[in-house]
């Protein structure tokens, strides 16, 4: 309250004294004026500088190397996943285990379709009994011998021939060739016979002889060879007989019979089909790296459910480069995996991957590399230029380190991160590379690519 009474009392004493109020104005407004025009004034900022990535060539401009980093991966590998949604009935596998081309590593609920196959099964068989029997009925039915004669066959029905019976029991049609031959036989006679099946026995009259193995057999008539020929041929079904094609249906009905195994057979075809959606199997011999799913879960078409590859391969290394570096690569240029392991491109992507904005190269290790995990990440040097006899102790640049213009061609040497407009005398071109005539020493640090560059751009070097 006293400091209050005393502020009172100050301010009522100035108030009523005109000049010092009019004073204390004057001397405010002198200090607000000397603040603002000795105060210091912040500087507008400057617009961001643009900054440039390049690639660098440096030391032995006629061995470029480009470094990154690449993931080690099988030459064969699969990642699997079901066909069809469903619930996992069984997983037949696990990380580390070798498993066999074909082998069902993992199987979806299939009951509807394990009982649908089963019963196409069934048909199927039944169908196989019916062509038998329609086959068997087809192909013993009228069988006869029939005389040849000087090479020609004689079907005269009034020739006194041997009787063929019993069930012929195979699938294979043809002939059985007969040639009577003397012998030490009981009628002084026997028979080789050939075509269908190959071999001999004695001629017979009154007893049924085997003919073949196949439940044929022939019994030759009283007084032979003497009333009869030498040769006899015994067609097997009789396609000989002038009723063959109308006796009894009997071609019909198989025709039939074999119309319904077709059917059932693709309806098998139709039924193992469905089941085998139902399994993951093992599209190559391999090992089992990763396994993502257990019995009783719900899986869906497209998740990658187990990874298999084929460790007996050649391993790789999958490198993503931007388009600067990779247009120096080229299928057969060398390479370094983690300073050990040497490998050779084998393929340059034609196109930039949509998932990185890269270009994929692939690189084939040439030894087995066992230190080297599938999947893991690696050191990578590749040497973009072989160097040939031709460019051996000449000064070269890649082609796109040299840019074309009005005054000449120039090169762009980097300097305390900036880059700077070089002129060169160029040479002669050889292949993917442009000799440098004057203009460097060698000792230069250049960008590998020169378009969009500028002199005295600042620039950042890739990765």
């Amino acid at each position: 309250m006293v400091a209050m009474n005393i502020l009172k009392q100050i301010w009522q004493a100035i108030w009523q004294n005109k000049y010092l109020a009019l004073l204390l104005v004057i001397v405010a407004v002198a200090a607000g004026g000397w603040y603002y025009f000795n105060r210091e004034v912040e500087a507008p900022e400057a617009p961001a500088e643009r900054v440039v990535k390049v690639a660098l060539l440096s030391g032995d401009l006629s061995n470029l190397t480009i470094k990154a980093s690449g993931r080690v991966k099988s030459e064969q590998e699969a990642a699997l996943s079901a066909q069809i949604a469903g619930v996992v009935q069984g997983v037949y596998t696990q990380v580390g285990s070798q498993v066999p081309s074909g082998a069902i590593l993992l199987e979806l609920n299939n009951v509807d379709q394990a009982a649908a196959t089963a019963a196409a099964q069934a048909n199927v068989r039944t169908a196989e009994l019916a062509v038998e029997r329609a086959r068997h009925s087809s192909f013993n039915t009228g069988l006869e011998a029939y005389p040849v004669f000087s090479g020609n066959i004689n079907t005269d029905q009034d020739i006194t021939k041997p009787t063929v019976s019993g069930n012929y029991a195979s699938a294979e049609m043809g002939e059985y060739q007969i040639k009577l031959y003397r012998s030490h036989s009981p009628t002084g006679y026997s028979f080789r016979y050939s075509g269908l099946e190959t071999g001999a026995s004695s001629a017979l009259v009154g007893v049924a002889t085997p003919l073949g193995t196949r439940g044929l057999y022939i019994e030759f008539a009283e007084g032979f060879p003497f009333n009869s020929y030498l040769e006899w041929v015994v067609p097997v079904p009789n396609i000989r007989s002038a009723s063959f094609s109308t006796t009894d249906g009997v071609n019909l009905n198989l025709d039939t019979a074999l119309s319904s195994l077709a059917a059932s057979q693709s309806a098998l075809d139709s039924a193992l089909s469905a089941l085998a959606k139902t399994q993951i199997r093992a599209p190559f011999t391999g090992s089992i790296v990763a396994l993502d799913v257990k019995a009783g879960e719900y899986v869906t078409p497209g998740r990658n459910l187990i990874f298999l590859i084929n460790s007996s391969r050649t391993k790789q290394v999958s490198v993503f480069l931007n388009s600067q570096n990779v247009s120096r690569v080229r299928v057969g240029n060398q390479a370094l995996i983690e300073g050990e392991f040497a490998g050779t491109v084998t393929t340059v992507a034609e196109g930039i991957n949509n998932l990185n904005g890269q270009v994929e190269v692939i690189i084939a290790l040439a030894t087995p590399a066992p230190n080297l995990l599938i999947g893991e990440f690696v050191q990578v040097d590749i040497q973009t230029t072989v160097v040939s006899p031709a460019i051996a102790g000449r000064l070269v640049l890649p082609l796109p380190a040299v840019k074309a213009k009005t005054t000449g061609q120039v090169v762009y040497v980097i300097k305390d991160n900036r880059a700077v407009e070089t002129p060169v005398e160029t040479g002669s071109i050889i292949g993917e590379m442009i000799e440098i005539v004057a203009g460097l020493s060698g000792d230069e640090q250049i960008a590998a690519v020169a378009r969009g560059l500028t002199d005295g751009v600042k620039v950042e070097p890739l990765d």
